[in-house]
């Protein structure tokens, strides 16, 4: 199993100012709820140029070298802005999004909210300027999200049997425990020799997946193959294609058939919703069977056809091999999934 953990290094800066004999002082910092957020997002939001301070409208606000913190007084909510885009540290925890955009549940702030702002309402919206200071300007260079923090259990590598035979399956769980959405995943598996040589390998790819949410993959390598162990590695981007959304499950029944031959397989019954006011599309629906060791033992991928309107659910059907194909399939013990879609 291969680990992919990128970790963000909190930096604590302390600027000292001197003059003449007087004593040196501390410079700013980021404290209580701006402080909360610089720790969430520390390479994002940057160090602070200037102690928090109030607005004339109320705003709590606080310059950085690489934006604008902002507490707003009109509904209570956090946000960092570097001009283009804004982190909201608000009711659903992290989240960002261009300036140009709202969140459903952000209040419209009125013109008279926002100093520095004409023609209509604000939009961090736009977050109040900062007030003159001698410090270096904000870089208008783009800054980027942080990294999704990606991971992997459960890998298991299965030489099929009978009609599979020359065919062995990579599977195993992807998690994402990064605050961010991770899309465009690849997953690469390779199978390694003894001297550590690559002897097979195979990719999966992935559209998104949800901060704190995981998946179950299952990747395919053919040909009779000597090898030690199996290694997976992990790319993905922190920003993709809006209107990604985790699917409601429905638990329905995972069911041990067992056929005239005997042969064993587990079938896996459910109900995907639409989990949104907006029809969506692209509905994947992932399902992974696992022994009580938490190993992979078989994953599959299914697709609803055309849309899901809201409030519309569909009934989903996903089978594991049979035992004579894959010989682990008895040792099932456990069920798990995850869908999504993507509203239009």
């Amino acid at each position: 199993m291969v680990r992919l953990s990128l970790c963000i290094t909190l930096l604590a800066a302390f600027t000292i100012l001197t003059s003449g004999t007087a004593a040196a002082q501390a410079g700013p910092e980021f404290k209580l709820g701006f402080g909360v957020l610089a720790g969430l997002i520390p390479d994002v939001a940057g160090q602070p140029v200037e102690d928090e301070h109030y607005a004339t409208n109320g705003d709590s606000v606080q310059g950085t070298t690489k934006g604008l913190m902002v507490w707003r007084n009109a509904d209570n909510w956090t946000a960092f802005t570097d001009g283009a885009l804004t982190w909201v540290n608000g009711p659903y925890g992290l989240q960002h999004r261009p300036n140009s955009e709202r969140f459903d549940w952000e209040r419209t702030a009125s013109a008279s909210e926002s100093p520095s702002h004409t023609g209509g309402t604000a939009s961090l919206p736009a977050a109040p300027a900062a007030p003159a200071s001698t410090a270096t300007p904000a870089p208008t260079v783009p800054v980027p999200l942080p990294n999704p923090i990606l991971r992997v259990s459960g890998v298991n590598v299965v030489a099929g049997q009978e009609l599979e035979h020359g065919t062995n399956w990579i599977m195993g769980e992807l998690h994402n425990d990064g605050s961010q959405p991770a899309y465009n995943i690849k997953a690469t598996a390779s199978l390694l020799s003894s001297s550590g040589d690559t002897v097979g390998t195979a990719n999966q790819k992935f559209d998104y997946l949800g901060p704190g949410d995981s998946l179950g993959f299952r990747m395919e390598v053919r040909g009779d193959l000597s090898y030690e162990k199996a290694s997976v590695v992990l790319d993905a981007s922190a920003g993709g294609p809006s209107g990604f959304l985790k699917l409601p499950v429905s638990w329905g029944k995972n069911e041990k058939l067992v056929n005239g031959d005997g042969d064993i397989r587990y079938e896996f019954t459910s109900t995907v919703g639409s989990g949104s006011s907006q029809p969506s599309t692209v509905s994947g629906v992932y399902v992974w069977f696992l022994d009580d060791q938490d190993r992979v033992v078989w994953a599959d991928t299914t697709y609803l056809p055309g849309t899901l309107q809201p409030g519309e659910s569909r009934t989903v059907v996903v089978k594991s091999a049979l035992d004579r194909e894959n010989p682990q399939v008895p040792a099932i013990s456990q069920v798990r999934y995850y869908a999504v879609g993507r509203t239009q």
